[in-house]
C-alpha cells in the first residue's frame, strides 16, 4: 500500500522500514538490500 509517492529510494526504505520492519523482517532486510 503506497500512499505517497517517496522522493527517494533512501525514504521509501525508511517508510517500509518503520511501517513494517517490526511485522515483517524480511521486507525490511530486502529494501535494506536494494538501497545498499
Amino acid at each position: 500500500m503506497r500512499v505517497l509517492i517517496s522522493p527517494s529510494k533512501d525514504v521509501e526504505a525508511a517508510v517500509n522500514w518503520v511501517i513494517g520492519g517490526a511485522e515483517n523482517p524480511d521486507i525490511s532486510l530486502h529494501m535494506r538490500m536494494q538501497t545498499n
